[in-house]
């Protein structure tokens, strides 16, 4: 488990961790960090959240949006 340290003031972003240790698919809660993860080109597995009820699969081929963890298919995004 990595921690990026966002709130504090020497924080560096998940795509910059994921892009530095060569990590491709990532679970994610939050939209927000799952469209910049797929923007770098980094799969993410969206975890199914209210705040991320806006999220149209159709809208991004490198997001996959699941009910929970043990939805995860890593060989869907490969």
């Amino acid at each position: 488990m990595i921690f990026c340290n966002y709130h504090e003031a020497n924080k560096i972003s998940k795509e910059e961790v994921c892009k530095n240790l060569g990590i491709q698919v990532f679970v994610e809660d939050n939209l927000r960090y799952a469209q910049a993860l797929a923007k770098e080109g980094i799969k993410s597995f969206l975890l199914a959240k209210e705040r991320n009820t806006t999220f149209k699969a159709e809208e991004n081929p490198n997001i996959f949006r699941v009910e929970n963890r043990d939805a995860v298919d890593f060989d869907e995004a490969a």
